[in-house]
């Protein structure tokens, strides 16, 4: 059947189950469909589950929906069955249904019930059939029960990432209203990514407080994470460091205590420490699954071993060779499950870690630096003066003209540059868009000076790989490896060229690539531009070839207009004919002024100089411009603001003075009439002028009155306002109905961020929604 067809199906069995479930005969208490579970043979997602305890990931039966019986299907079947903690499964085909039992020795066929021909079936015949199936189940999962020792590393992940997954959206919600409130620095980053490694962090303490028994079996929610904190002091040196709490780390959320606490109880049952190599498997398998989401990435290859001492960049994993000499710097979860899997593996504490590149101080010089960087964010100017100063630790001698809009990974990059010693072997992978932008040219520079260039090579993900040498250049030639194919760059011939050379040799295809080697292309300079050819230079740049060469120079930028045409190619080095095939572009009937001609009469023209047909692929687009296309394109989702407005006004408007009077018998009132609304003017011996949009004056005593009607005038009523005359009457309704606001405002900050994602638009919304009604402005509120 197909996936529609499967789906319909599964979803009439599960609203069946559900309702012999809720007769209270069986042991089940909810069903699942289509979970994606971490198996044997990846991730698996089977028609329908059927659980005991979801939260504890007690599962009492799975059942698979094949098409027909197959060695394939029983093979799946045991890779579920395993991944619940299960020794039994059941499939439902066209013409029966089986259970099945997954022993040592292989999987046993067990029971079948046989099912009518598609003729005579029906929705009774199924419903009965299913029954009897939740019958038969309701007996393996007491008699088939996995003992603790037994239940595998699948299982553990998957008790793991039920947890994570229903830890963390209470995280997220923390983490948004925070940085809404501005409880936590801009800097601390997406919130998104803090409330997740904010769970994986405290997994990670869990599990290794549990394997060196240190957190009382007696602790409750409430106190979990201080027994967590306070019993980190007791761990490993090293793992201690990895797992300390970090300066942008909020409290747990009370939702997220209790779902850490069921697992610290269920660990206990399962007596997780009782098998280390199991334990093992489970990190390597929350690694493999968990780790990119985290900052991990592959390690690059490498063509000949890099030296000790070793410098990982946040790898997804450590390296087969144990014993290694090794300094590590990744985000602190990712940092947390390598220091955690290296304490298991017995292995001598880390030389150096960090949480940043920024921040790795190594005790010896790095021999071999291997890792990636993909943080494109753009430090806040605060920052990027940090950031600067941090180069000067690893460049003393040397100083780099980075732009405003240079990414983070760019600073990171330069800087793990200058951790090497000399002779130290690089093997990085960085994001392609340095190739192109403004901010690679001093990357490049860098590169050429100080560097020898032994390999660049280009991933469908969008990123280089670069293997370096630190040192002088000398003479072995460059190994390029891109779309275009495999090709050599001579050492010379990068030192004197301009940086445009290695997106051409990345991209160009082999027969556009030897038009610049046989000198049918050349790189302008600045004293060789074709002057008296600028005519011509503008036509080649509209021909197909001339677009494509300049898509891949520039990164994807649009062509440029005639008067700028000789800059921008000379800025980004982009390739031209020499100028006795740019002359014979003169007999092209074209004019100044008129509509550029199409770039299919232009290529009939430069054909038969440039000696064949030249096949033009679309050039690839850098991966920071794509994605900025991408978010151009994104469709708006719908506007929240009204039913948050709904939420937060839900008890009406203060309305000032009137609501604040009712505490005072019957106070004498002083009434202002003056169009409002009002600024404050100038004080002179504690009488305020106050002005309104019309230029008329109201002169008042007393700051406190002064405020008030400032703050009244820009409510519901703009015509004239009554007071008390009592000043301290005024000033104690008006902190008053300044705290009422301020608590107005907070519920507003956090409702927005709960509900968007994003913090410029949660503000955004905070505003206007503020603005809406007829409420003092903020900043008013704030003075």
């Amino acid at each position: 059947m197909d996936q529609n067809t499967l789906k319909l199906f599964t979803g009439q069995l599960a609203h069946w189950a559900e309702a012999a479930i809720e007769e209270g005969r069986l042991p089940f208490r909810k069903v699942e469909t289509f979970p994606p579970l971490w198996t044997e043979g990846g991730i698996q997602a089977p028609p329908l589950v059927f659980w005991i305890n979801r939260d504890s990931f007690m599962a009492g039966g799975v059942l698979l929906v094949p098409e027909r019986q197959s060695q394939e299907v029983t093979d799946a079947g045991c890779q579920c069955a395993r991944a619940l903690g299960l020794q039994h499964f059941v499939t439902w085909s066209d013409r029966e249904i089986v259970f099945w039992e997954d022993h040592p020795q292989g999987v046993v066929r067990g029971k079948s019930l046989a099912l009518p021909a598609a003729e005579e079936a029906s929705p009774v015949i199924f419903r009965e059939s299913l029954v009897r199936v939740l019958e038969e189940l309701k007996l393996l999962s007491v008699l088939g029960a996995v003992p603790p020792n037994a239940l595998s590393a699948h299982f553990l992940g998957n008790l793991f990432k039920g947890t994570l997954l229903s830890a963390v959206p209470y995280l997220d919600e923390a983490y948004r209203v925070a940085l809404g409130e501005n409880r936590l620095e801009s800097e601390a980053g997406d919130a998104h990514l803090l409330a997740s490694g904010k769970g994986h962090l405290t997994l990670l303490r869990m599990l290794a407080l549990l394997l060196f028994d240190r957190l009382p079996a007696a602790v409750q929610p409430e106190g979990l994470e201080r027994a967590m904190h306070f019993a980190l002091d007791t761990l490993p040196e090293g793992l201690r460091d990895a797992l300390s709490p970090g300066r942008h780390e909020l409290p747990l959320p009370a939702e997220s205590a209790v779902r850490f606490h069921h697992l610290f109880r269920r660990l206990i049952q399962l007596r997780l420490g009782d098998n280390r190599e199991r334990f093992r498997q489970t990190l390597d398998l929350l690694l493999l699954h968990e780790g990119p989401g985290l900052g991990g990435f592959p390690l690059p290859e490498q063509e000949r071993p890099a030296p000790a001492p070793l410098l990982l960049v946040n790898p997804d994993r450590l390296p087969g060779e144990t014993g290694q000499e090794l300094m590590v710097s990744a985000p602190q979860p990712l940092l947390g499950y390598l220091a955690l899997l290296r304490s298991t593996r017995q292995e001598p504490p880390l030389l150096a870690q960090a949480f940043s590149p920024l921040t790795m101080v190594t005790p010896p010089e790095a021999r071999g630096i291997v890792g990636a960087l993909g943080d494109e964010t753009i430090p806040p100017p605060r920052q990027r003066q940090a950031l600067t100063a941090q180069l000067r630790n690893s460049w003393p001698t040397r100083r780099f003209p980075l732009r405003p809009q240079t990414p983070r990974w760019v600073w990171e990059f330069i800087h793990l540059l200058g951790l090497g010693a000399e002779g130290s072997l690089f093997y990085l992978r960085i994001p392609a868009g340095w190739l192109t932008a403004d901010f690679g040219e001093p990357l490049f520079e860098l590169l050429r000076e100080e560097f020898q260039l032994l390999r660049i090579a280009a991933d469908q993900s969008g990123s280089t790989t670069l293997h370096l040498v630190k040192g002088p250049s000398g003479a072995p030639p460059c190994h390029v490896d891109g779309p275009g194919g495999p090709r050599e760059l001579s050492a010379q011939r990068l030192a004197a060229g301009p940086r445009s050379l290695l997106p051409l040799a990345l991209e160009l295809s082999a027969e556009l690539f030897k038009l610049l080697e046989d000198g049918l292309l050349a790189m302008p300079i600045e004293n060789g531009w074709p002057k008296n050819l600028d005519r011509e230079a503008f036509l080649f740049s509209r021909t197909t070839l001339g677009r494509h060469l300049w898509k891949v120079v520039s990164g994807g930028a649009p062509l440029p207009q005639r008067s700028y045409l000789e800059r921008e190619a000379l800025r980004w080095g982009w390739p031209l004919p020499p100028r006795e095939i740019l002359a014979n572009l003169r007999q092209f009937e074209w004019r100044d002024g008129e509509p550029a001609p199409g770039a299919a009469q232009l290529d009939r023209e430069i054909a038969p100089w440039i000696g064949q047909e030249v096949p033009v692929e679309t050039a690839a687009v850098s991966r920071s411009r794509k994605r900025s296309q991408e978010r151009a394109q994104e469709q708006p989702q719908d506007d929240p603001a009204g039913e948050i407005a709904a939420q937060v006004f839900v008890d009406g408007l203060p309305k000032f003075p009137d609501h604040y009077l009712y505490d005072y018998y019957r106070p004498r009132m002083v009434d202002f009439r003056i169009a409002g609304p009002l600024r404050a003017g100038e004080e002179f011996f504690g009488r305020y002028t106050l002005y309104n949009e019309q230029g008329n004056e109201l002169e008042v005593e007393g700051a406190e009155t002064a405020r008030a009607l400032v703050l009244c005038s820009h409510g519901e009523r703009r015509g004239g306002f009554s007071m008390p005359a009592e000043r301290k009457v005024v000033a104690e309704i008006l902190e008053r109905y300044l705290e009422d606001l301020r608590q107005l405002r907070r519920a507003l900050v956090r409702l927005a961020h709960k509900r968007v994602a994003n913090p410029r638009a949660a503000a955004a919304m905070v505003e206007r929604i503020w603005e809406s009604q007829p409420l003092p402005p903020w900043p008013l509120v704030e003075e």
